[in-house]
């Protein structure tokens, strides 16, 4: 029981390892992109960032 629950504690750790590092990655990306100088701009890189 106990190698189960640890395989199974480390699988989930590394979904959640995967997850911020994408999250990150995201991130960054937006912090290196300005903000659009008009409103389409702005509502484009809000639907590229969902």
């Amino acid at each position: 029981l106990h190698r189960v629950l640890m395989d199974l504690q480390n699988q989930k750790l590394k979904e959640l390892n995967d997850w911020l590092t994408k999250t990150e990655e995201r991130t960054r990306k937006m912090e290196e992109e300005p903000l659009g100088p008009d409103l389409e701009d702005l509502k484009r890189q809000v639907q590229q960032h969902k």
